[in-house]
């Protein structure tokens, strides 16, 4: 947008986690690869759909589960037109439909890694969940995640739109299941301390006194 960044600040919003996330256990191997949030194009799971013959022909014993409602697509819905994309593969994908807020901790036990390929993002609650449940997250470097998520530290970020890329970090992590302890536990420290109320109260203040004083 080409704005002056001496005049500009860019602070997230402060996120608190559910209690129940930070109880879950952090998963030790990689059996389940999970999805969170809508079905839909701008969430990226075209291009996460597209990856799974990819992983599974290296991987054949990893399970899928996409969590959240299907949106319409193509006039039909996102889920059936995944379902006729992976036909061959449908044994190890599975949907949950709509869930509900207090279903969230137990449908994310359920999953060791959470990819969110979004094409785009701002800040995206379904990462905050993910990483505070101490799932390793595969997130998109287009928008919020990349401004929180630290490559190979506490999450690994892939470009948009771009299903090899997917499978690539999947397939890593299958090769080095010690990966999905260290980023799941490394990803629950940095959203708790990173976008903690605590730390994002006092730069809000600072950026409406910085603000008024231009004003002035």
């Amino acid at each position: 947008w080409d704005l002056d960044s001496s005049r500009t600040s860019v602070i997230p919003y402060p996120f608190k986690p559910d209690p129940a996330l930070l109880k879950l256990g952090i998963p030790k191997t990689l059996r389940t690869v999970g999805f969170l949030g809508r079905l839909e194009a701008r969430k990226g799971v075209i291009e996460l759909a597209k990856a799974i013959p990819l992983i599974l022909r290296h991987a054949p014993d990893l399970e899928f589960r996409f969590i959240g409602p299907s949106w319409p697509y193509r006039k039909s819905d996102m889920e059936s037109w995944i379902r006729h994309y992976c036909c061959k593969f449908l044994d190890r994908i599975s949907f949950t439909g709509p869930i509900n807020r207090n279903q969230l901790p137990s449908q994310l036990m359920q999953c060791d890694v959470v990819v969110l390929p979004s094409r785009w993002e701002n800040f995206p609650f379904a990462c905050w969940e993910a990483l505070a449940s101490s799932r390793a997250v595969i997130g998109s470097a287009a928008g919020g995640m990349a401004e929180v998520i630290e490559p190979e530290i506490s999450g690994l970020l892939v470009p948009p739109k771009a299903p090899e890329a997917i499978a690539d970090a999947v397939l890593y992590l299958v090769e080095h299941p010690e990966k999905v302890a260290q980023l799941g536990a490394a990803g629950r420290q940095r959203v708790q301390e990173h976008l903690a109320p605590e730390r994002i109260l006092p730069l809000q203040l600072a950026s409406y006194e910085r603000a008024i004083a231009r004003a002035r």
